[in-house]
């Protein structure tokens, strides 16, 4: 999930990427314009939580000097909101440092979470759409839903092919 994120991302910014089945991010990718931090500890000068500090994707836009942090999350249909609110939480010590060493303009947390059975919240749509070459909705139900299928063929073993 995180993967088609980045890709969506790298696309929407003119990066040369390969087919989304095949992409691989790096831990940083750049142009003029852009930098995604993809799965990589930000340094910052003060003292955050090691789990804070790595989000699972970080857009730093030059032109207008914002910034997003992304973190995704795939919890059981009943944690889809406990789990959204505790991303926001997580974050927010990184998003005041890195907007107070970045001298940023404006820096946003973009919790994405989805059921294990696609089960989604009302307002993912919304968060969707601030993320630069808005993911489809329905590619992330896609997604979550096989990530549970793989998962539970491979604890209830091979009778399931």
């Amino acid at each position: 999930m995180c993967s088609y994120i980045h890709w969506t991302i790298c696309q929407a910014n003119n990066i040369t990427t390969y087919e989304v089945w095949k992409h691989q991010p790096q831990p940083v990718t750049a142009n003029d314009k852009i930098t995604i931090f993809y799965d990589k500890p930000i340094p910052t000068g003060r003292f955050i939580k090691i789990s804070a500090i790595k989000p699972d994707i970080l857009i730093r836009h030059h032109e207008d000097n914002t910034a997003l942090i992304i973190d995704i999350s795939v919890p059981n249909d009943y944690g889809i909101k406990r789990a959204e609110r505790e991303k926001i939480l997580k974050y927010q010590d990184l998003k005041f440092t890195l907007k107070e060493e970045w001298e940023l303009e404006q820096i946003d947390i973009i919790p994405v979470t989805i059921g294990a059975t696609g089960l989604m919240k009302d307002n993912l749509q919304s968060y969707l759409e601030t993320i630069p070459g808005q993911p489809k909705k329905h590619q992330w139900q896609m997604s979550a839903i096989r990530g549970t299928v793989s998962l539970l063929k491979r604890c209830l073993g091979s009778q399931f092919k």
